[in-house]
């Protein structure tokens, strides 16, 4: 088991060091194309022919594999060399293209807030680009942004300055928003389920029918938060800074308010049934 391992390790740095090789050597991708088009065609070749015996005018290796490569490099088989080596060129420039587009959305970003332009759909285009391809969006900072409407599930927002940003109706489902200024911001209608908000500054942010079930909010600041109608069933909130915010209607079913901070607070028809309120500083 321990050789296998090491084989597989050497195996994997192996296929590192000629992955590095292709991205930088343009001349080498080529290469590497052609050499991997000819062996298709090889292939394809011999398995159309079933193996049939060698030619009796074939000497040698690189007599047979000249005789070969000038069969396959026919006039009639020019077109299928062609398209496997357009194919095989896309294929292999795809990590090139990538690149090339995070940049240019980071760009866009970028200068959406050199500019100090809150309203940019560029820039909600190219969050969402990133996201979709995987980008850790940690740290970033867009403060005062218009951000409505957009689509961030599962983003990582860790530590991003949101401060003051407009994130009505935003689908956050499942992001990592951990130790993330958003004081001030509106979430209003925002989807946030399951989101982990811990440590968070939430604080004077406008929630108001906001999705949050099993979302993480431990340690959150939210105070003075306006979280009227939202959904915080089995939500964690222990250890919270919730003085003076608003629960009016709020559904906070099953929640951990363990150790939670709930002075001053507005609680009008909202739903404690079965929260967790051990230790819980009340008004």
């Amino acid at each position: 088991m321990a050789a296998i391992s090491k084989l597989k390790a050497k195996v994997g740095r192996g296929c590192q060091v000629v992955v590095r090789s292709l991205d930088r050597s343009l001349p080498l991708r080529v290469l590497f194309v052609l050499v991997a088009a000819y062996i298709v065609l090889i292939g394809v070749d011999r398995v159309d022919r079933l193996l049939p015996p060698p030619e009796p005018n074939c000497r040698g290796f690189l007599g047979c594999t000249a005789r070969n490569i000038g069969a396959l490099v026919a006039v009639e088989n020019l077109e299928s060399f062609s398209i496997i080596v357009v194919a095989f060129l896309y294929a292999i420039e795809a990590r090139d293209r990538r690149k090339r587009k995070y940049y240019e959305a980071w760009q866009v970003i970028d200068h959406a807030a050199a500019a100090g332009v809150p309203t940019s759909y560029a820039r909600v285009q190219a969050l969402q680009d990133l996201n979709e391809g995987g980008v850790s969006l940690q740290g970033v900072d867009m403060p005062g942004a218009d951000l409505e409407a957009i689509y961030l599930h599962g983003a990582n927002l860790s530590e991003a300055t949101l401060s003051a940003t407009d994130l009505r109706r935003a689908n956050l489902a499942r992001a990592n928003l951990q130790r993330a200024q958003l004081d001030t911001a509106d979430l209003s209608g925002a989807q946030l389920k399951e989101a982990n908000l811990a440590f968070a500054n939430l604080a004077s942010a406008t929630l108001a029918g906001t999705q949050m079930k099993g979302a993480d909010l431990r340690g959150a600041n939210l105070s003075q938060a306006n979280l009227a109608g939202a959904d915080l069933q089995e939500a964690v909130l222990a250890a919270a800074n919730l003085a003076g915010t608003s629960f009016r209607d709020a559904n906070l079913r099953g929640a951990n308010l363990v150790g939670a901070r709930l002075v001053e607070g507005h609680f009008k028809r909202a739903d404690f049934r079965g929260a967790n309120l051990e230790g819980a500083i009340l008004p």
